[in-house]
């Protein structure tokens, strides 16, 4: 199972048209677009695949915490919400605070291929945690910040992987504008 965005692309082979992660401040070219949908890609994949149980985007390094990350891009009162909830489901035999405040990466785009029966997990983890914080909370903030339950999902998935201790790979992302 994959789920991709429609500007971020997967780049499972090392050559010379992308460097290793990138921004690409334009629309992709014939060749970009070529090289992204290349056989070698899939069979790259299929490969990973194989084994491990997930990949996902290389992860993002901030200077501050994965939780510091998130309250000073968006409004705060989501994180809050997703922190009790996160209590609720794992109790305190997790230090979940301390994975968010400790660390400084963050899974990052929502964007994944994984086995089936890893994604059927992880959806039936994550859509009851990241629907009773929408629920509580509702649309209340403008277009942007309305995004919190995919920005709260991207970094449950950082913490669920590890939670589970599923197998998984980062691998580099093309993005363009």
């Amino acid at each position: 199972m994959g789920l991709s965005h429609y500007r971020r692309y997967f780049n499972f082979k090392n050559d010379t048209i992308f460097p290793t992660d990138c921004f690409v401040p334009a629309s992709p070219t014939i060749d970009q677009m070529r090289c992204l949908s290349d056989q070698e890609q899939y069979s790259r994949l299929s490969r990973l695949l194989k084994n491990l149980d997930v990949i996902i985007p290389r992860c993002f390094w901030f200077p501050v915490s994965a939780k510091m990350q998130y309250q000073s891009c968006v409004e705060s009162e989501p994180w809050d919400r997703f922190e009790t909830e996160l209590r609720k489901k794992y109790g305190t035999s997790v230090a979940l605070n301390d994975f968010f405040e400790l660390t400084q990466f963050s899974t990052v785009f929502n964007m994944f291929c994984m086995k089936r029966e890893v994604f059927r997990s992880y959806m039936e983890d994550m859509f009851p945690l990241i629907m009773e914080v929408y629920n509580t909370l509702g649309p209340r903030y403008d277009s942007y910040n309305n995004r919190y339950p995919a920005f709260l999902a991207e970094r449950y998935l950082g913490l669920w992987l590890r939670l589970n201790r599923i197998s998984f790979v980062e691998v580099p992302v093309v993005r363009f504008s």
